[in-house]
């Protein structure tokens, strides 16, 4: 493989600065929310609006980005992030709750369906012949969330939730620019070209159909994944409640999101060697086993230290989740269906956040933190049951 000249280092700064807005708008949208004075389960819908509408737009946008001959994967993020930064700016100067609910579902929309096409850099460059390292790129990424949810946590208590739009207007521009340090080609590859050509012409529908019966490991795969979600969004959405059952506010939630962020660098930095002595789809069956063991501490805590304590378990869950899926996906997928493949995993895990935060709002609404705690703990077991069977399956192959 060619090396790439700095385009790992290149990956990194876009992997840090979409991460950093994810943070801002995902990890936060709770504390800005509840703030402007939104209940638990209002911002639950709100947020499993905007994942429903990316979760629809991510195969589309990734079908694009597979085969057009004019757009590329550069100039699609750039276009996202631009919409990003004005959205963040009109939900900062406006503050009617009622003006802010829609621009906010369509930000946190935005964020969603940008994080195939992050993913997607590193596929494009591998499968040009270039070394790009996504683990570390994707553990810069972990760390960018880490600083920023510590420093949002610490900026918010001093300041209050105002400046969280502001920060993601900026991070969106980031990304922005960061996209600037790539240059790519629309299309595919001549190998894959003569792959697709190969294929007989479908229709749309009948296309979406014989997808998901060529992959059928992958679709049952989709399903573990939308449970795991459900579960990693309840807990990231809810925290600050989680907290404040303890004593604890947004200061506290920002350290627990930096913990969990920071435990994720190692397993993403290692991520390589683990691939070459175990199976992928082990490595995915164990990822979710760690999100198992993660939800029974938090059920378990009794304090904020224990919270902390749980979030360590990011290592062994999320952080093992990611490269693996990633990997998995571009293992299983042909040429001219992966990115569309990764789409339709970010599709699953948006899909479950939706899941996570209309079920969990109603939930802690109605019952509490507890009753919250053992939802998110029959997700997580579900999504390791599901992607077992599943890596039991493509190992049979």
């Amino acid at each position: 493989m060619k090396a790439g000249e700095g385009l790992t280092g290149r990956y990194c700064l876009l992997q840090g600065s979409y991460y950093g807005v994810n943070c801002a708008v995902i990890g936060y949208a709770s504390v800005f929310l509840l703030e402007r004075g939104m209940s638990p389960a209002g911002i639950g819908a709100l947020i499993a609006a905007g994942n429903v509408l990316s979760a629809v737009l991510q195969p589309m946008t990734a079908g694009i980005a597979d085969r057009s001959g004019r757009v590329t994967l550069k100039q699609m993020i750039r276009l996202a992030a631009a919409a990003g930064a004005i959205l963040s700016l009109l939900v900062g100067v406006f503050g009617s709750l009622k003006l802010i609910v829609p621009l906010y579902m369509a930000l946190a929309m935005i964020a969603n369906l940008e994080m195939p096409l992050v993913n997607a850099v590193s596929v494009y460059f591998s499968n040009r012949g270039c070394r790009i390292n996504f683990g570390l790129a994707r553990g810069i990424g972990s760390l960018t969330y880490a600083a920023f949810s510590y420093g949002l946590g610490l900026l918010a208590g001093m300041f209050g939730a105002d400046l969280i739009p502001w920060a993601s207007m900026a991070l969106y521009a980031a990304v922005f620019a960061c996209c600037g340090l790539f240059s790519m080609k629309p299309g595919t590859t001549e190998a894959e070209e003569r792959e697709v050509s190969a294929r007989p012409p479908a229709r749309s529908r009948q296309r979406e159909r014989s997808f998901f019966f060529r992959y059928r490991t992958f679709t049952l795969t989709l399903a573990g994944v939308v449970m795991l979600f459900a579960f990693h969004n309840i807990t990231c959405t809810y925290m600050i409640r989680m907290m404040e059952r303890f004593g604890g506010g947004s200061a506290e939630m920002g350290l627990a999101l930096a913990v969990a962020a920071v435990c994720e660098l190692p397993t993403m930095l290692l991520f390589s060697r683990l691939a070459r002595r175990f199976r992928v789809s082990t490595l995915l069956a164990a990822s979710a086993a760690g999100f198992v063991v993660k939800s029974l501490l938090l059920l378990a805590a009794w304090d904020v230290n224990m919270i902390l304590a749980a979030q360590i378990f990011q290592a062994f869950s999320f952080a093992l989740f990611i490269p693996a899926s990633v990997a998995f996906t571009d293992q299983v997928m042909k040429a001219g269906d992966k990115i569309k493949g990764q789409a339709y995993m970010t599709a699953a895990s948006t899909l479950g956040s939706v899941a996570g935060n209309l079920s969990g709002g109603i939930v802690l609404d109605a019952s509490g933190v507890n009753a919250m705690l053992v939802l998110a703990c029959a997700f997580a077991l579900g999504g390791l049951l599901t992607v077992g069977a599943a890596a039991a399956g493509e190992r049979r192959k």
